[in-house]
């Protein structure tokens, strides 16, 4: 009981302070910092800070993920993120399905909080799904308007 009520206490500290003092990590693979800019812009020209979140750490790197998995957000309450993203995925698709696979984990897991739609022609769909440009462009343009209302 004792032993627990110190592991809580030593997060609940560590949360807090990384709060206080505004500590800000990010580190993004290099390949993967412009669909980055590009998806931070696109929320914070149409949202209110407060409409979506701004992890106080962020990592964003290539990783080798389990078959089916090609990318997933990890998350937890203390503002700490990361996005792996498959590489063997990577490596072998189009520039539009790396937006879909981004704009999926990005916007709608990590800056939204936001599951899986039951949608299968959503960017935001379990399983991966190849839109046109101007397909994905729309959703997922009306996926942040509707958040940013």
């Amino acid at each position: 009981m004792i032993m627990s009520s110190i592991r809580i206490l030593m997060l609940s500290t560590v949360g807090y302070l990384g709060i206080a003092i505004g500590l800000s990590n990010i580190t993004i693979d290099k390949e993967l910092q412009p669909y980055y800019n590009d998806y931070v812009d696109q929320v914070k020209s149409q949202c209110k800070n407060s409409q979506y979140v701004t992890p106080r750490q962020l990592e964003i790197k290539f990783n080798n993920l389990e078959y089916p998995e090609i990318g997933v957000c990890k998350f937890n309450y203390f503002g700490r993120h990361i996005i792996e993203i498959d590489r063997g995925f990577w490596d072998r698709v189009s520039i539009i399905d790396k937006k879909t696979l981004f704009a999926h984990e990005l916007v709608g897991h990590c800056m939204f909080h936001q599951g899986h739609s039951p949608n299968p022609n959503s960017f935001m769909y379990a399983s991966f799904r190849h839109l046109s440009e101007e397909e994905l462009n729309k959703q997922v343009t009306e996926y942040i308007k509707e958040r940013c209302k």
